[in-house]
């Protein structure tokens, strides 16, 4: 049970002790949580709550609303603010919930197993994507590189500085704001037969998956940079 549907009970026991129905029970798949006894009366509370001070609209499960239909003890307890220090519990008698009533709908529940899903599980990226066999990467010019952090590996090129990026045979001219080992890439804008491609889309359509690292290794690869300021 959610944390607040039980302080919401909690505070509905509280509610009935101090108005005199102090002989509680705790039932379960009756259409209601508890039955509560005193001062010759007895009720069957449904108990609904919500850590807001209000509620806007609450369903119903089938057998709660066959409760509501057919029991004359049953009983819906609305519980505002329930995570706080005081919980305001609203009571609603049968009358007083029907006029309350707006639709049903029917609802279809599916279960999905886990082993549906053991094959579809993506592994990570575990090294860079140009050592797999099936792809190929080159760079085919040259990155004008601003400064390169040799301790953690950034680089930083030159603003605007475009150059060619080759991957499983397609070209793309990219310019890039920053690369770092870690993974961390920044593509400014990259085209393909002067079309715009995103960088998700470039990433995806390769299955780069860690595209950060395969970029900055490409470059420590093929020493395809050229510094035009001193590492730092």
């Amino acid at each position: 049970m959610a944390k607040t549907e039980q302080k919401g009970i909690d505070a509905v026991i509280e509610y009935e002790r101090q108005n005199g129905r102090a002989e509680i029970q705790r039932v379960h798949n009756k259409g209601y949580d508890l039955i509560t006894r005193g001062n010759g009366e007895e009720r069957h509370i449904e108990v609904k709550a919500t850590g807001k001070d209000k509620f806007y609209s609450r369903w119903l499960e089938e057998k709660e609303y066959q409760a509501l239909r057919s029991d004359p003890h049953f009983y819906l307890y609305l519980v505002t603010n329930a995570n706080r220090e005081a919980p305001k519990v609203w009571p609603y008698d049968r009358e007083k919930a029907f006029k309350r009533f707006k639709g049903e709908t029917k609802k279809f529940l599916f279960n999905f197993p886990k082993e549906d899903f053991e094959d579809n599980v993506q592994k990570p990226c575990l090294e860079p994507a140009w050592k797999h066999k099936r792809m190929e990467f080159s760079i085919t010019s040259e990155l004008n590189i601003v400064s390169y952090k040799k301790s953690t590996r950034e680089f930083f090129p030159k603003p605007h500085h475009r150059f060619t990026l080759v991957i499983g045979g397609k070209e793309y001219e990219t310019s890039i704001r920053y690369l770092k080992r870690s993974g961390a890439t920044s593509f400014a804008k990259t085209y393909e037969n002067g079309v715009r491609v995103s960088r998700s889309t470039l990433c995806k359509r390769h299955n780069l998956g860690c595209g950060g690292k395969v970029l900055v290794e490409m470059l420590l690869r093929d020493k395809k940079y050229r510094l035009i300021k001193q590492p730092s």
